[in-house]
């Protein structure tokens, strides 16, 4: 969809950008080792969608279990590679294009979640650090079918969804404590996707695909990494994303979102 090309070609433009900074930088050598870093995060947010050309909206409660592998090529920029289990509820979107009309209330949808981020710190200064940060994620549901409640005749659906998720902005942090960096991020961050629903009643069959996008594309994080040992951390967030309302339709509001992980350092 074009919002996820959108968010993809903004994190490549990132990385581009950022190694084509390096390429260019001759006054500083180049480190000859590199630092690996590996780990695992558990994530839960609440993101509130709109359909239906935004005239409808529903929460859409994900949760996040992922294993993380990132290398610090030189100093200051650190790539890294992302896979993990998702599961997303829609409960509430409504298909109106099908021989009857349905609302999802199936409950969660699990499904594999991967993808990319990045992180280069560009300014230093006394005990702040400034740095850009970006990721993308994509995340594929699998196949769910469930029996239509109801009818008098026997009726099934099956839904698949999908939805990407693109951070890109800023980072403070800072280093004056021991062992205790706190920061705070400021970040572009959209979030699209489609849900996939068949229905079948006795003979009568039908499909429509419903695209969805988060109210939000701001996310404000407040977060700390403290070290455990020098090589072992532990990052703890919380993410909050206000939106605002739809003319007569719905009110605004504010998403949020927890996120925790642990990282090995090598």
């Amino acid at each position: 969809m074009k919002k996820r090309c959108i968010a993809f070609n903004l994190l490549i433009l990132f990385l581009g950008l950022t190694c084509l900074s390096y390429a260019q930088t001759e006054s500083e050598d180049l480190p000859l080792g590199m630092i690996f870093g590996v780990g695992v995060g558990a994530e839960y947010f609440s993101q509130t969608i709109s359909w239906d050309d935004d005239t409808q909206k529903s929460s859409m409660p994900t949760f996040l279990i992922t294993l993380n592998a990132d290398v610090e090529i030189i100093d200051g920029l650190i790539l890294g590679a992302i896979v993990g289990y998702a599961s997303s509820k829609f409960n509430d979107m409504v298909f109106r294009e099908l021989p009857v009309s349905l609302e999802y209330q199936a409950g969660s949808i699990g499904g594999f979640a991967f993808g990319a981020e990045a992180q280069y710190t560009f300014f230093s200064t006394y005990d702040f650090d400034i740095s850009a940060v970006g990721q993308y994620l994509f995340y594929s549901g699998a196949t769910k079918d469930w029996a239509i409640p109801g009818l008098a005749v026997e009726g099934t659906a099956q839904g698949k969804p999908k939805w990407t998720r693109a951070v890109l902005g800023l980072c403070i942090e800072y280093a004056g404590f021991d062992d205790l960096y706190p920061y705070l991020t400021a970040a572009y961050s959209p979030l699209s996707g489609r849900m996939e629903l068949d229905e079948s009643i006795d003979s009568l069959t039908g499909n429509e695909k419903k695209d969805f996008s988060g109210r939000s594309n701001f996310m404000l994080g407040l977060g700390g990494l403290y070290e455990l040992t020098d090589s072992i951390g532990i990052t703890a967030e919380i993410d909050l994303k206000p939106y605002s309302g739809s003319g007569d339709y719905y009110d605004g509001g504010i998403d949020f979102g927890v996120v925790v992980k642990v990282r090995y350092e090598f």
